[in-house]
């Protein structure tokens, strides 16, 4: 044998067996190189998840302060927000401050001194606006915050957590006493689910084809009527129905008593329990919020009713919920809110494809799917094609 035969066989020895320990010990390698690499790993992403809480707990005090309420009316110095505030510490009232301005919540004229809300606090952080939010963040505050603290309960039991939080007296089957516990919290509720609907309807009602079709319209579950007055201002035609409670009656009057009189002279309240009383005639149903409180049997039974209730042509459903995406990984409001139901409710938030099923079950057909951009998506299905 030559010499640089045997050269050669020894250099295709020595790969081989080179290759045979690097996939012996690939793990290690693949080890060492993660541990190298998590040097570049950057720490902000968990850092911001930590800081949701106090960042949460700055806007609820600053609504409970009412800070806003007091910088709509004009521009004000320290000294004069920690009088209007009784406040007597200086000091605190200004880190307070500071950290409301960079949240973006208020903002300060460095000239003068003088602080000031910014615009989008002025549209829904001021109590008195139209489209306040306040209801919706006392709600949060008061009854979703502490509601979350028992999550690890939640996931342990797999059941809301009012009982453990509040001590509400109810069996264990999840009823919307929990959240009527008293009157304020009742006030507080209706004020939240208001204010959150404002932002959204109006975009669910556009996702209608054809909306103007419709005459007769029944909002299951409607609370205040912001569903029933968003859809008569899109359908000057449009006759509402808002069902829901007894206790209710009295929110929804107020709010609808609230519009001009060619809005509130199409929307009568019919009091009842959508699971055990008839529900009203229409040929177009809304369910805003509602089947993410319910087991999907719950769900079932509830749309079963809603499409025999139908009539045979032109019948329609529309839903408004948050909608994850197929495999459910975001987005990451909806992954929230799903977990806010498992602390608050016997709920759950779903995918497309989950409504869909739910929905042809029954019978509807020509289902559709909206991301609407808002905070709340729709999905529509027909009792015909």
């Amino acid at each position: 044998m030559s010499y640089n035969t045997l050269r050669i066989k020894h250099i295709f020895a020595f790969v081989a067996a080179r290759n045979k320990l690097i996939q012996k010990h690939s793990g290690i390698f693949r080890h060492m190189s993660s541990i190298i690499n998590q040097d570049n790993v950057d720490p902000n992403h968990i850092m911001s998840i930590i800081d949701g809480y106090r960042c949460s707990q700055t806007l609820f005090t600053a609504v409970s302060l009412k800070l806003f309420d007091h910088l709509t009316k004009e521009e004000l110095l320290l000294e004069e927000l920690a009088n209007k505030l009784n406040l007597a510490h200086l000091s605190a009232l200004e880190r307070f401050l500071n950290a409301c301005i960079a949240l973006k919540l208020i903002q300060l004229d460095k000239t003068n001194k003088k602080y000031s809300n910014t615009q989008s606090s002025n549209k829904y952080l001021v109590s008195k606006s139209p489209d306040t939010l306040n209801g919706y963040i006392d709600h949060n505050s008061q009854s979703s915050y502490l509601l979350w603290t028992k999550l690890p309960n939640a996931i342990h039991e797999n059941a809301p957590q009012w009982q453990k939080t509040f001590n509400t007296i109810h069996g264990e089957e999840f009823t919307f006493d929990s959240f009527y516990r008293d009157e304020n919290a009742e006030t507080l509720f209706m004020s939240g689910m208001h204010g959150l609907g404002l932002t959204c309807f109006p975009a669910v009602v556009a996702s209608v084809d054809n909306f103007q079709q419709f005459k007769t319209f029944c909002d299951i579950g409607g609370a205040t009527g912001c569903l029933a007055i968003t859809a008569c201002k899109a359908n000057p035609n449009l006759q509402a129905t808002i069902f829901d409670l007894p206790r209710i009656e009295k929110h929804a009057v107020q709010y609808i008593n609230e519009t001009p009189a060619d809005i509130r002279n199409r929307i009568l309240f019919q009091s009842g329990d959508f699971f055990r009383d008839p529900l009203p005639r229409a040929d177009l149903f809304t369910l805003g919020r509602i089947l993410h409180d319910w087991n999907d049997e719950k769900c079932q039974i509830l749309l079963e009713k809603i499409y025999r209730t139908l009539p045979e042509m032109d019948g329609a459903i529309l839903i408004a919920e948050k909608l994850l995406v197929d495999d459910k990984s975001g987005p990451v409001t909806a992954n929230m809110q799903d977990l806010n139901m498992l602390v608050a409710t016997a709920g759950r938030e779903r995918t497309c494809s989950e409504y869909k099923d739910l929905l042809e079950k029954v019978g509807f057909k020509n289902i559709k799917c909206f991301r609407t951009g808002t905070y709340l998506d729709a999905i529509i299905g027909y009792k015909t094609n």
